[in-house]
């Protein structure tokens, strides 16, 4: 008996999503799964090859972070996806001027990211380890820390694509390191998706680049 109920539950789940969907208006269906956040990992299409989890983020309403799984390095790279909300007044600018909107997000998604380095560079057992190292990466925080008053000097200026998405690349170096930001504006109909890219590593780029290439909202 146990069997056969545990066998229907599927159905009764289906059966209950879509009288949901009968009652509520196709644009709260639609803003309900937007918001969900194994819908967005899914529409990321990330391969398993590449070594990478998707999960939702911390305090963030529609918004997923991808990260290396099981890697030492895995704090220094992120992609992160979120709808922008157009009634907040850090996001309405991204549809009255995408460009200044993405020049004002050039330190999104540091955070964290000293810590991270410097934990790999103290480590005894880090290739990274050593006072060359350590000098490098203190000069290399040291700018970004001074990211505000660089004026974008590390950054592209922001680019419309032939896909219609906004793009703001930056690309910040000290003693052999380099932090690689991408910033992307997505539009589709009246919604903004933001996709931001941070890593150390241009192989991971080039993976986060592909994956944010194929998302579409």
């Amino acid at each position: 008996m146990a069997t056969k109920r545990a066998r229907r539950w599927p159905g009764l789940a289906a059966a209950a999503l879509a009288f949901l969907a009968r009652l509520l208006p196709a644009g709260e269906v639609a803003a309900q799964q937007d918001q969900d956040p194994a819908a967005l990992c899914a529409a990321l299409s990330i391969p398993a090859e590449l070594g990478l989890v998707c999960e939702p983020a911390e305090g963030e309403v529609a918004s997923v972070v991808v990260r290396p799984r099981g890697s030492g390095f895995a704090a220094l790279s992120r992609l992160t996806l979120r709808r922008l909300d157009r009634d907040s007044a850090a996001d309405a600018l991204a549809w009255s001027d995408p460009a200044a909107w993405l020049e004002r997000q050039m330190t999104l998604d540091t955070a964290g990211f000293a810590t991270a380095l410097r934990r790999l560079v103290e480590d005894p057992d880090s290739p990274l380890a050593g006072e060359t190292m350590r000098a490098a990466v203190e000069t290399l925080l040291g700018a970004i820390d001074r990211l505000g008053k660089l004026a974008l000097a590390g950054c592209e200026s922001p680019q419309l694509r032939r896909d219609g998405r906004h793009v703001m690349s930056c690309r910040f170096t000290a003693g052999g390191f380099g932090l690689l930001l991408e910033l992307q504006l997505v539009r589709n109909g009246e919604e903004r998706w933001a996709l931001a890219l941070r890593t150390m590593n241009e192989q991971r780029l080039r993976h986060f680049q592909a994956l944010a290439g194929a998302f579409r909202p």
